[in-house]
Formats: C-alpha cells, sequence, structure tokens
C-alpha cells in the first residue's frame, strides 16, 4: 500500500511511567488503541507505528473490516504549517534535534504529538 493512499490519522504519543519500564507507547486515535507500537524513544515509537499501518490496513481488509474514517479536518488539512519563533528558541530545538540525532521536522511532529496526546488524553480532562 502507498503511503498516499493510507487515511491520515491521528498519531499520539503516551510517556510510560517508569514503574512499568518507561519509554514511549503510539497509537492512532481513530483506532482506539488497536494499533500501538513502543519504544524507548518518543520519535521510535511513531516510527514504528508508521512502519505497522499498511500491514495493518491490509489484514482488515483481508476480513472485510471497514476502514475506521481519520479525524475530521484531518484530510482536509495540507499537513504544513509555518510558526515563528524567537531565533533563541530554533537554536535550542536545532541542538536538542542534533543530540536526539533526528530532523528538527521530527523533533517538532513527536511534541506536538505529544502536547496534543496531553489534551486529549483522560487524564488531562479530569485533572
Amino acid at each position: 500500500m502507498k503511503e498516499s493512499e493510507a487515511p491520515k490519522y491521528t498519531a499520539q504519543v503516551t510517556p510510560l511511567p517508569e514503574e512499568d519500564g518507561g519509554g514511549f507507547e503510539a497509537s492512532y486515535v481513530e483506532l482506539q488503541r488497536s494499533l500501538t507500537a513502543y519504544d524507548a524513544t518518543d520519535i521510535g515509537a511513531l516510527e514504528k507505528l508508521g512502519e505497522m499501518l499498511p500491514d495493518y490496513i491490509r489484514f482488515l481488509k483481508e476480513k472485510g473490516v471497514a476502514l475506521p474514517p481519520a479525524a475530521s479536518g484531518a484530510s482536509e488539512s495540507s499537513g504544513k504549517f509555518v510558526v515563528r519563533v524567537p531565533k533563541s528558541l530554533h537554536a535550542s530545538l536545532v541542538r536538542l534535534a542534533e543530540r536526539e540525532g533526528v530532523s528538527l521536522n521530527s523533533l517538532i511532529q513527536v511534541a506536538l504529538a505529544e502536547f496534543v496526546g496531553a489534551s486529549t488524553s483522560p487524564r488531562a480532562k479530569s485533572a
């Protein structure tokens, strides 16, 4: 399956408690955690999740199960936006991305996904 054919699901990354071994769990909101990936890093969990999606979709199709639709608005969005930040913040983000061994784009994607995941989690709503 080509990446362009896959639905644009909303990824959510959740840090796991240290007492449970730490690391991160990534899942798609629309799939209600029926597909999850784990890794020691948030970016690794997201990458594994993305790698698993085509096989999962193929499995659902073989079983005759309809694919859940992507979140409303997700398919209408271009996936691109520009954010202006202070030069000092930009420099700090670049250094952090270099330390993590990832691109600045990947670092920002994960940070935003974590923020959205934390903002939409049941724990955040009850706090």
